[in-house]
């Protein structure tokens, strides 16, 4: 439980006059269903509205948002960014970060773990991973099988020894049923940077190195030996050749498909990925297609003049 001071003091504003300071809050509700000792989140002047039917005890709203005059509560605290000062106060109300190994997991013995880790139920850490400080696996995560790799002989296709093993910075969150798989050699491991964040159903393949800050969404797939610098988001769905590398703060929309080397900076989309705008723009026209086709097929029937 929280105060409506403790909250003021908390994200750094003062309370309105006449408010109830001592007011108790115990949880954090979104202003639809938010009741009276609740704390909800007013962002955005799109969601403006919803204050004239919140049931929200205390809104922290955002400077830049224009608030109707009501005679009711709630009480309305701003300031400059409040969804991170929303989020600062959901923190309190929520329950420590576990860290430990589920007895359900599997670790190998040869693993080296960071502080405060956390590896869920049903999790395999295979040999020679090295997790650093605060890492969370989510459960069912797999860390340090064999790659997907073969060579054909003539006859059949015989598997490529994968030797090497998973190296994962600090402060890096996997989700759930997510594969990172080993490297083939231990001079050169599979590579996931300090800060990335992972969604469920993501495949990393053999070799890959993950830059810092990293944030990859559910159904992603990176294939073998490719480079990815740092801060470069993948939407659900992306979909990475093998050994090619992707400039530092790269973005890819959902369902892209990268198929080579990506500069720094650059907004791709499509299949196969192009420039962000040209993929939308070339989506507006598809749409237009069929009437542009018969448009066209009429121009032709037209007798010549």
């Amino acid at each position: 439980m929280m105060t409506v001071a403790e909250i003021a003091a908390l994200i750094g504003c003062t309370t309105p006059p006449g408010a109830e300071s001592e007011r108790v809050v115990r949880a954090p509700n979104t202003l639809e269903h938010a009741g009276p000792d609740e704390v909800a989140l007013l962002g955005s002047q799109r969601y403006v509205h919803l204050l004239e039917t919140t049931g929200a005890g205390v809104v922290i709203a955002a400077d830049s948002v224009e608030l109707p005059t009501r005679a009711q509560s709630p009480v309305v605290l701003r300031v400059a960014d409040a969804e991170a000062a929303f989020h600062s106060v959901v923190r309190q109300f929520a329950p420590p970060r576990a860290t430990g190994v589920h007895p359900s997991a599997v670790v190998d013995a040869s693993v080296v773990m960071g502080s405060d880790c956390y590896i869920g139920p049903n999790c395999y850490v295979g040999p020679g991973t090295i997790l650093g400080d605060r890492v969370t696996l989510q459960a069912n995560v797999v860390i340090g099988t064999d790659g997907f790799g073969y060579r054909w002989d003539g006859s059949a296709h015989v598997r490529v020894p994968h030797l090497g093993h998973v190296e994962i910075g600090d402060d890096v969150e996997i989700g759930a049923n997510t594969c990172i798989d080993r490297s083939k050699y231990a001079a050169q491991p599979t590579v996931i940077g300090t800060g990335t964040k992972i969604d469920n159903l993501v495949q990393i393949a053999h070799n890959v190195r993950i830059g810092k800050h990293c944030i990859i969404v559910s159904g992603t797939g990176i294939a073998g030996s490719t480079t990815v610098g740092d801060g470069v988001v993948f939407a659900a769905h992306v979909s990475v050749r093998d050994h090619i590398t992707i400039g530092d703060g790269a973005a890819f929309s959902a369902r892209a498909a990268i198929a080579q080397d990506v500069p720094p900076g650059a907004h791709l989309g499509g299949m196969p990925a192009v420039n962000h705008r040209n993929f939308l723009r070339t989506a507006i026209l598809l749409e237009k297609l069929p009437q542009m086709f018969r448009d066209i097929k009429a121009l032709k029937n037209r007798p010549d003049e």
